[in-house]
């Protein structure tokens, strides 16, 4: 049987993790949005999750 202490200790190292992997998901999504942002497909005004079709297409040719 796990005393109190160490199931205290369990649940912060889990928060921890679970804090440690959210900071890196979200430095993941910003550099994401940066790129689209530098490549003009998502504007930096543009604050929804709507990327241009035509934006896109232009870019590719």
């Amino acid at each position: 049987m796990l005393s109190p202490q160490k199931v205290t200790d369990a649940m912060a190292q889990v928060r921890t993790v679970q804090q440690e992997q959210l900071s890196m998901r979200l430095a993941a999504m910003a550099a994401t949005r940066q790129q689209l942002e530098s490549t003009n497909i998502v504007g930096a005004d543009n604050h929804d999750n709507v990327i241009e079709f035509s934006r896109y297409q232009q870019k590719k040719k």
